[in-house]
């Protein structure tokens, strides 16, 4: 058995047993919130407390709080989107919002 057959071995039996190395909403904010601290800083993370977490069927998404309704300039909420299964961050950011041409905050992107 090579190293990758034992490794897809291993994530079979956790998918089998708890559902995924983030087999539940807990571990993947928790996931999350270590995620936010190292690509981001402690403070960042504080800012965007409380992390909510939604089911997605084979992935979560978590999304920050901070700026989520876009009414101010710079930094949105930071949003990662990651596979149950094995862990795996498909998606990370944190969008930034700009000012639109009507007067309010508006999304880039």
């Amino acid at each position: 058995m090579t190293s990758n057959d034992a490794a897809k071995w291993h994530i079979d039996v956790t998918v089998f047993l708890k559902g995924g190395v983030l087999g539940s909403a807990d571990v993947a904010r928790s996931f999350a919130e270590l995620v936010l601290e190292f690509t981001q800083s402690p403070d960042e993370l504080k800012r965007q407390r409380p992390l909510t977490v939604e089911d997605r069927g084979e992935t979560w998404f978590i999304l920050g709080s901070w700026n989520r309704d876009k009414t101010q300039e710079g930094f949105g909420p930071f949003q990662m989107t990651v596979k149950k299964r094995d862990a795996q961050v498909l998606d990370l950011g944190m969008p930034m919002v700009l000012p639109s041409l009507g007067g309010g905050a508006g999304t880039a992107g």
